[in-house]
Parts: structure tokens; sequence; C-alpha cells
């Protein structure tokens, strides 16, 4: 029965996808009414984070951007369910490159390249317009959904572009097998990690927030250069994506300094646009050990 109705919702899903997109966006407008002002999805942890983030806002600078957020959110929602039946025509007219020849560069000298976002305007679209600008191989990092019908879903719109979609357990092992290849692994930078003692702590917005070090091993290891894609809102279902190099020379960095530099950058594009950043997430869900920190000099 689970599956029979996984199965209904998706293919009701690609139906909805191939509506205009000035129909999805009027969907969107009910469906913020329906999340954000009947059912006040999460409303609790998005108010409790902003506060938090930002203690030198008023109370109706935060209220401005809990609404945005939640149109936003809205926005994105449809935009995801939309990359079902988007064209490559679409994603090249919604999604502007920004310092591509900085690329182009690093390809023709053969370097790995790790490119980072957040969970920040939109970060589906992006994904597909670096796949069509370039024509390297590139990675997808994801975690695998417990639902197979809705895995398999977006494995297959992720994938259409000639994404690789890689689960978070298999990165490691495929990135040792192509040790002598060049490719592109995007990364989500702002997920959480499951093991927080052997995390990496810092100050982000405003409070302590365990990060994966993952990123920084791993271009240490393949010599990789890490750019983070600042993807900018331009209007309503357009974007910018700058290209901005975050470290080129990945072996010479100190311990923590990649890490920080991303999450730095991260900060300072919420910071910008705070509307556009996901506050429904669950972010700070854990909290430091008493070794951590000391450790990491949180206190």
């Amino acid at each position: 029965m689970t599956k029979f109705f996984s199965n209904f919702a998706i293919l009701l899903l690609k139906v909805i996808a191939k509506l205009p997109f000035w129909f999805l966006y009027w969907i969107s407008d009910i469906l913020y009414l329906l999340v954000y002002k009947l059912l006040g999805y999460r409303k609790k942890v998005v108010r409790q984070n902003l506060i938090k983030s930002f203690p030198d806002k008023s109370a109706s600078e935060l209220k401005v951007i809990e609404q945005d957020f939640y149109r936003n959110l809205c926005d994105t929602i449809i935009e995801t369910i939309k990359s079902t039946s988007i064209t490559a025509k679409d994603i090249k007219e919604h999604v502007q490159i920004i310092n591509s020849e900085y690329v182009d560069q690093l390809y023709a000298s053969n370097k790995k390249i790790f490119a980072m976002q957040g969970h920040y305007a939109n970060w589906e679209w992006p994904a597909f317009a670096w796949c069509l600008m370039y024509p390297g191989q590139s990675i997808g990092i994801y975690k695998p959904l417990t639902n197979p019908q809705f895995d398999q879903y977006y494995f297959q719109f992720r994938s259409k572009f000639g994404m690789l979609p890689l689960a978070m357990n298999d990165v490691a092992r495929t990135l040792i097998s192509k040790r002598n290849d060049t490719y592109t692994l995007g990364i989500i930078s702002d997920q959480t990690p499951a093991d927080t003692d052997s995390a990496y702590w810092t100050k982000f917005l405003n409070q302590p927030t365990a990060v994966f070090l993952g990123t920084e091993k791993l271009a240490k290891q393949f010599d990789a250069v890490v750019l983070f894609l600042k993807v900018n809102r331009v209007k309503r279902g357009y974007y910018q994506m700058e290209i901005v190099p975050i470290c080129e020379h990945t072996k010479e960095t100190a311990l923590y300094e990649i890490t920080e530099k991303h999450v730095r950058f991260l900060e300072d594009i919420i910071n910008e646009n705070p509307a556009d950043w996901l506050w429904s997430h669950r972010r700070w869900k854990h909290q430091p050990s008493i070794e951590n920190i000391e450790k990491f000099k949180l206190s």
C-alpha cells in the first residue's frame, strides 16, 4: 500500500511539473498560505533559529525575514518539483553563471574541483547549470531517502543532465577509484554531522555549530580546488550563480583552515539576504561537549 501511494504521489508530482512556470508560481502563492498561515510548518523552529542568529534585529525585522523565508521556501519546493521536466533551455534562461572563465582554467589544468553550496536560494537548478556548462564528470553527494520510490525519483531528476548522484557512504571509496581522473564534486556544506564528537565546532550565526570535516580532508587528500557557488535570487525563478574560489592550494593549508573559510563565506551570504537560507532546518539540534567547548574555544 505504501508503494502504491508513493508511486501515485510521484506520478502527480510529474504531472504538476509539466505545468507552465506562471501557473506553478500561482500554486506557490497558495502553498504559502497553507504552509505558513494555516499550518505554521515548523514556525517555532524558524523563529527560534532567527532569534538566536540575529540577536540585534528587532521583532519586526525578524518577522519580515520569516515571511519572506516561507515565500522563498514555497518557491523552492515548486522549483524542485519542476526539476523533473525542466529543459536545458529553461536552465540556461533561469540560471546565469558568473566567473565561468575561472573554471575553464581549472579544467584546462586538469584540476579536481570541490564545488560547495548551502541550502540557500535554489540548490538544484545551479547544479543543472553547472553540468550543462562544463562537460567533465560531475558528482553530487546526497543522503539516500528511506522511501525507495522517492529516492529513485530524486535520483532520476538529479542525474538528468549528466550529474552522478553519489550516496554519502560511497564518497571516499568512489574518489579513491577516480584518483587519476578530473571531476567536479558537488557538496552541500551546511548539513548537520551525525557524529558531532569528531566534527569541527565553530561559531556560526552566533551559535556553536558542528561542521563536517569531510570536505577539508578529501580536498587535501586529492589536491582538489575548493569553490563556493554563491547563488543570488535575481527575481522570482531567476538566479545568478557566482563561482567564488575558497582555496586553490589545499595541501598547503593549516588544520581547519578550509572548513573555517567555507563556513565564514556561507555566513556572509546568509547575512546579505537571510530570507534565502533554509531556516526550517534543525541545524542546531546538537550542542558541543565540554571537551569540544574547550578544544575549539567556544566559550
